[in-house]
């Protein structure tokens, strides 16, 4: 009796074990499909926005040549002003401000400036902007 039982319960349940089996590996090729095609649009964009956070870790340090380096790094080689202006307009901010803090007005002023052109709802880029225009 429990060997019949065991083959009834075998023979439904054979079917939707396959389905769901076949359903988890078109899903996982699907999911790997859509995770390298986005890893691949964005990849720029995230190494910018951590190279983003190193650059601001440094100016906390106060360590401005590396905090320049790394953001004027980012802007020249990843070139995220086409793919994330609002992106890029924080890194120019974060290099005005920078400039701006060890008495560079003029330059500084530039770079706010380009930060606004940018991204112009950055708001700290235009007060910065309005700021130093004064």
């Amino acid at each position: 009796m429990a060997t019949l039982y065991l083959i009834t319960l075998i023979i439904i349940l054979s079917p939707i074990t396959i389905s769901l089996t076949f359903q988890v590996v078109r899903n996982f090729w699907t999911f790997k499909q859509i995770k390298n095609t986005v890893t691949k649009n964005n990849r720029y964009i995230l190494n910018a926005t951590n190279e983003f956070n190193i650059g601001k870790l440094y100016i906390d340090q106060k360590q401005w040549s590396k905090a320049i380096t790394i953001l004027d790094n980012c802007l020249y080689f990843s070139k995220i002003e086409s793919k994330s202006p609002y992106l890029a307009a924080k890194h120019y901010n974060a290099i005005g401000f920078i400039l701006e803090t060890n008495q560079h007005r003029s330059i500084a002023r530039r770079y706010y400036e380009q930060a606004f052109r940018l991204s112009p709802e950055y708001n700290i880029a235009r007060k910065n902007f309005d700021r130093i225009r004064k």
